[in-house]
């Protein structure tokens, strides 16, 4: 059959044989298919029934002639109007469409189709248009059997920004998501993140997936030389291009960048990209901002430091901290031989050293860490739980608005308890520290195998998975479910007693912030971050018992050692050191649970729903504005007491700002670097070991000048950090960004990341090593590394940028070095 020939008698069209000239025969979206096609992109064979052609004809076709160059059904038939997905009319979903059609009912599908261009609500349409009659062809491609399917649009289709490409996807097929019979999974994909924005749970898509189909939009937009709506459907690993459309009325962007003021204030300012390595929002300064500068100022003077506290402020948009010396003023540090007469005859420092010797003399260190187990820690969990079990749709606006604040308020109190617990958590580590460098010329990463499987927080999500993957192993349908990728409510209805198990799990660790930022989703909204997990254990068989009891005999070997090598009042000293450490040791990633990332998780659902109320009242325009908004001026909101126009200004405002401070990140530091601090071993008692025990944890946790130093360093043939945790350990590179990019790890891989939050452990028993661009030896991705036992590199400074995904690196965590492999 010649195509090109029999077109001019109405006959049926290969999509390979069509291009953007062809629009009056076959519409415009048959017309940019075949242009698509013919470039090469992953559209879906097909053919079409040009313009005009007659009904009557179809049962007489070749069908298996003109299906051979399609290939074998079922098959979707849609139309492909002339005006159809124009800027002055879209015709959208005013034809008749056929999906999974088989071969023999192919005629039929074709003629309904055809005969839908006369419908009454086609015709009542064109002619409120003004334009010409709905000309139609039919396309019929095959149908792709699609595990999720959605739309994509190279540009907010309300806001104009044309820097983010929004993903919706639903399972299956994207039917139901034009139907709006679901409502869809969303993403946000910037470059190569995605950040999710809703989720039903159905795990549609991965970010990894949602980043594929963003690249497929922008190649589609390239092509097309505007921005585009593109329906996909993903099927076997492949993202098929569906259709593409341009976007008609598209507002001009409303974001632009507005430039924020960079006000550096008096001092030395280093960068905290340890704890923000990314913006906060404004409601997260809301209610976080005081908190901790409250906090660390009232554990300074609670244990009589000679600091007024370490401060942290914004600067540029970005989060700084400094050092600030008691009186607040950088100097220079005085000579230790004149420590002891400064604090005789300075006031302020005499009043610091009477309460060091007083924190000292009634164990104020040692009563926190008490209290934090009998009091504290309960206290935060029953608070946590009330708040999580509301129904908060139920609410109305006034019990919404306590609830809101009942969530800031236990966020604000644990943030506030979090920087006290920095005191006595440093104090006992930096004693064992100091203890076993005088004693037994240790050095610190040797030091921290005394305390090796002592912080089960960082690995209990992990060791209970590990039960749940055990169970899922005893049904060899579920592990099959698991794998294939099944999602949540799938396994449930699979089997109800393994999504029982599941779903406790759940409960148990998904309410956790996955960063320390409102703005980003809790663990339970990424159910695909769990699945994988779970995946990943049941083919590693992936056994906690192993790894406890490792640590186990390493933390009584270490400590054999060390009494084999000590005795007398140096054995007692270190005996005392160890218990102390021991106890407060694991406080450090359990407080950070139930201070910060279950309270951020509460106070996120809620404002998830308040977001979903300002919406239904046109009082924002998308639900992530409510992140732009302070709490104060998001419950002004609810209540209605504030000026909608000044509130839409406020959020753009907002936003325009955001754009700015990610294009234009601060420095490492501001200010002229300060003098070393002095010698504290000039000072008497409690105050020389207060002030030299907070300069080194700083360190070990924040390592900002070691990360500057070693970034600052050409690059060559080994990257320099520190060493965090022992062992080598071989694989290729895995570059992950934040929790959008999980997907992309897979077994034996070595995670490289600017920096980790304690939610990440989960990931952990994949991987093989760890390296880090920021923090020391006491930061959270450090101390999880120890407690799964992989090899470490912290402070690298540069690694994400300076290593290759897939790259093949040697991690060595006792020297602090990474070999890259030729």
């Amino acid at each position: 059959m010649n195509d090109r020939a029999d077109a001019a008698i109405g006959a049926p069209l290969h999509l390979t044989d069509i291009s953007t000239e062809d629009t009056d025969r076959v519409g415009a979206k048959a017309a940019r298919l075949g242009h698509l096609t013919r470039a090469g992109y992953p559209v879906p064979a097909g053919c079409v029934f040009p313009v005009g052609f007659p009904a009557d004809r179809l049962p007489d076709l070749d069908w298996p002639a003109l299906l051979s160059r399609v290939g074998p059904g079922p098959y979707a038939v849609r139309s492909s109007g002339v005006s159809e997905d124009g800027a002055e009319r879209s015709f959208a979903g005013m034809f008749t469409t056929g999906l999974d059609v088989a071969a023999a009912d192919l005629p039929a599908a074709v003629v309904a189709c055809l005969q839908s261009a006369d419908s009454p609500r086609v015709l009542a349409y064109d002619t409120a248009s003004s334009a010409a009659g709905a000309t139609v062809a039919v396309i019929v491609q095959q149908m792709v059997d699609a595990t999720a399917a959605g739309v994509a649009f190279t540009a907010h289709p309300v806001s104009g920004d044309r820097d983010i490409v929004l993903v919706s996807a639903v399972r299956g097929l994207g039917d139901r998501l034009a139907d709006g019979q679901v409502t869809p999974q969303e993403w946000a994909v910037d470059d190569d993140r995605a950040t999710l924005l809703t989720d039903d749970g159905s795990a549609a898509l991965t970010g990894i997936d949602a980043v594929r189909v963003a690249g497929l939009a922008k190649r589609v937009e390239a092509d097309q030389g505007m921005p585009q709506d593109i329906e996909w459907a993903l099927a076997d690993g492949v993202v098929h291009l569906l259709q593409a459309r341009p976007i008609t009325a598209l507002a001009a962007p409303r974001w632009e960048a507005v430039p924020v003021p960079v006000d550096v204030p008096p001092g030395y300012w280093e960068r905290d990209a340890t704890h923000s390595p990314t913006p906060w929002s404004p409601m997260t300064g809301s209610v976080f901002f005081d908190a901790r500068n409250e906090g660390m100022r009232s554990m300074c003077q609670r244990f009589g430091l000679l600091t007024e506290t370490m401060e942290f402020r914004q600067i540029g948009g970005w989060d700084y901290l400094r050092v600030v010396p008691l009186g607040g003023r950088d100097r220079a540090a005085p000579p230790t031989m004149l420590l002891p007469l400064l604090i005789r005859l300075v006031p302020a420092m005499r009043a610091r050293h009477r309460v060091a010797t007083a924190a000292r003399d009634t164990d104020l260190a040692g009563q926190l860490i008490e209290k934090w187990y009998m009091t504290d820690r309960p206290a935060l969990e029953a608070a946590a739980a009330a708040l999580l079990a509301v129904d908060l749709p139920t609410l109305g606006d006034r019990r919404l608005a306590a609830h809101l604040r009942a969530a800031a308020q236990l966020f604000g109190d644990g943030t506030r308890l979090h920087f006290l617990l920095t005191g006595p958590i440093n104090l006992a580590m930096a004693d064992l520290a100091f203890t076993c460098r005088e004693l037994l010329g240790w050095s610190d990463l040797q030091v921290f195998a005394l305390v090796s499987g002592l912080s089960v927080r960082s690995t209990g999500p992990a060791h209970a998975l590990a039960e749940v993957a055990a169970l899922a192993g005893t049904r060899p349908d579920v592990g099959v479910a698991i794998r294939s990728g099944a999602s949540m409510a799938e396994l449930a209805d699979l089997d109800p007693e393994f999504g029982d198990a599941l779903g406790r799990y759940q409960s148990t660790y998904g309410a956790r912030a996955l960063r320390y930022e409102l703005e980003h989703p809790t663990m339970a909204e990424v159910p695909e971050i769990t699945l994988r997990a779970l995946a990943a254990q049941l083919d590693l068989g992936y056994d906690p018992r192993t790894e406890v009891d490792a640590l186990s005999r390493t933390r009584q070997e270490t400590a054999t050692d060390a009494r084999r090598r000590l005795t007398g009042a140096a054995r007692e000293r270190f005996e005392t050191a160890l218990a102390r450490a021991s106890r407060a040791y694991p406080v450090r990633e359990d407080n950070e649970t139930h201070t910060t990332s279950v309270p951020l998780a509460v106070l996120r659902y809620g404002l998830l729903e308040l977001a979903r109320r300002l919406l239904l009242r046109s009082a924002i325009g998308e639900p992530s504005d409510i992140f732009f908004l302070t709490l104060t001026e998001a419950l002004d909101a609810l209540h209605g007491t504030d000026d909608g126009g000044t509130r839409a200004a406020t959020i753009s405002r907002r936003r325009a700002e955001r754009r700015w401070i990610l294009d234009h990140p601060g420095p490492a530091s501001y200010g002229v670097k300060p003098p070393p601090p002095p010698d504290f071993t000039g000072l008497p008692g409690a105050s020389r070991f207060h002030n030299t025990a907070m300069v080194w944890a700083v360190d070990q946790i924040f390592a900002a000048s070691a990360a500057a130093e070693n970034s600052a360093r050409p690059s060559g043939d080994v990257l320099t950090g520190t060493a965090a945790s022992a062992g080598r350990a071989t694989g290729p590179v895995r570059i992950i960004h934040d929790e959008s990019q999980f997907a992309l790890i897979r077994p034996g891989d070595v995670l490289v990341c600017p920096v980790t939050s304690p939610v990440w452990s989960v990931l952990f028993p994949s991987i093989c090593a760890l390296v880090t661009d920021t923090g020391g030896i006491l930061s959270h991705p450090a101390i999880i590394a120890r407690e799964y036992r992989l090899p470490a590199v912290v402070a690298t400074g540069n690694a994400t940028s300076v290593l290759a995904q897939g790259q093949l690196v040697t991690v060595d965590g006792t020297t602090g070095l990474v070999h890259p492999h030729p």
